[in-house]
């Protein structure tokens, strides 16, 4: 199994505005500097490697598999979406059958969205197609995040607002951040109380 972003987000979760608001300045001489620790913050948290494991900003993915899984003891054969926390559309799902690539009829299949992460089942007693044995011959692509309300970010609050906190204190104490390094910064309390409730935990 595996997961590559096809489309990434477009924008940002907390705007450069937003968050010098927050941090009370008023000038332009640490724009791109604030810039850069938003991304830091944001990708610390968004995405494949993100430590809430959900896709924030609407971005697309595909989830690649070597089969279709075989039915459970219910007749139910679901493959989990990673990421997909919420999901705006499954856009398609795709398989290799003696070299040609085949695209399953989407009333073949049925979305789960409301579990967590979201999840996808063939339907009635027809069970997933037998695919070629090739290398990653099932492809299930998906656009997922909180979609814009009003023009802004969907992202809810908590999470918007944890991250200023943690640009803030990258702001204040100067660590050295690029986005090559995000994984070491370590999350103040008070943000990562505000994002417990977002974090998808997998486990293996």
């Amino acid at each position: 199994m595996g997961l590559r972003l096809i489309t990434p987000p477009t924008s940002q979760v907390v705007t450069t505005e937003d968050m010098k608001t927050h941090l009370r300045i008023d000038h332009t001489d640490d724009d791109t500097y604030i810039d850069l620790l938003i991304e830091a913050a944001t990708q610390h948290l968004d995405g494949q490697y993100g430590n809430l494991q959900r896709a924030l900003n609407p971005q697309t993915w595909e989830l690649v598999l070597s089969a279709f899984p075989l039915p459970d003891c219910y007749g139910h054969a679901w493959i989990e979406l990673p990421l997909a926390a919420p999901i705006i559309t499954l856009d398609s799902i795709k398989y290799d059958l003696e070299a040609y690539e085949e695209t399953i009829d989407p009333d073949l299949y049925e979305l789960d969205d409301v579990s967590v992460p979201a999840r996808v089942r063939s339907l009635g007693t027809s069970a997933w197609p037998v695919a070629d044995l090739t290398v990653n011959p099932v492809r299930i692509r998906y656009t997922a995040g909180y979609a814009e309300e009003s023009g802004a970010s969907g992202v809810p609050a908590a999470i918007k607002h944890a991250i200023k906190i943690i640009v803030a204190d990258l702001y204040d104490n100067r660590e050295t951040v690029t986005p090559q390094n995000v994984n070491k910064i370590d999350i103040p309390a008070s943000a990562d109380r505000l994002l417990h409730q977002y974090r998808i935990h997998v486990f293996a």
